[in-house]
């Protein structure tokens, strides 16, 4: 049986030593047994912007910010509706599910600056004259990611995630005997 922690650990190890393979084989393996892991999904997610897999990676991170407790209050009942999330599903042919995030957006942004632009945008997506978004600044998405990391890191240092994953800790030891 694979040990939780060893396995992020090594994967860490290899991650930090530019060792990707080897980092990704750890995690899958730890996914195969827990497919929730969020450490485990993150670094996956690392790995994923390293290797020039934007989209992966995006798929990846909000795999993490939902491996919550979905019973928890306050957990995310999906992904949070952002202009990136938008726009990601617009790049994969999911025009319909953009416009339908810029829709959420809009339902709370009376005062937001940005609304105009959503607005346009999803007058673009339904009249179907949307075209792609200029391509982004690769040194904007490293430090769009290094946020959301940071977010997802506050997220697992939260109290109600550490006693969860202590309980896990706890089980998978009983369970190891």
């Amino acid at each position: 049986m694979i040990h939780v922690e060893q396995a992020i650990q090594e994967a860490n190890g290899a991650y930090s030593d530019g060792r990707l393979e080897e980092a990704e084989r750890h995690l899958l393996a730890v996914l195969e047994f827990d497919d929730y892991e969020p450490r485990a999904l993150r670094l996956l997610g690392r790995i994923a912007m390293r290797q020039g897999q934007p989209e992966r990676a995006a798929e990846l991170f909000q795999r993490a910010l939902k491996a919550r407790d979905p019973e928890a209050e306050g957990a995310p009942s999906g992904p949070r509706p952002t202009p990136t999330l938008a726009e990601l599903y617009f790049q994969q042919g999911y025009h319909e599910a953009a416009a339908g995030v810029y829709r959420e957006l809009l339902k709370g942004a009376a005062e937001d600056p940005r609304a105009d632009e959503w607005r346009r945008r999803l007058h673009e997506l339904e009249q179907g004259t949307a075209e792609e978004p200029a391509a982004p600044d690769p040194a904007e998405g490293e430090e769009a990611a290094g946020r959301l990391e940071g977010f997802v890191e506050q997220v697992e240092r939260s109290g109600e995630v550490r006693r969860l994953q202590a309980f896990l800790d706890r089980l998978e030891s009983r369970t190891s005997r």
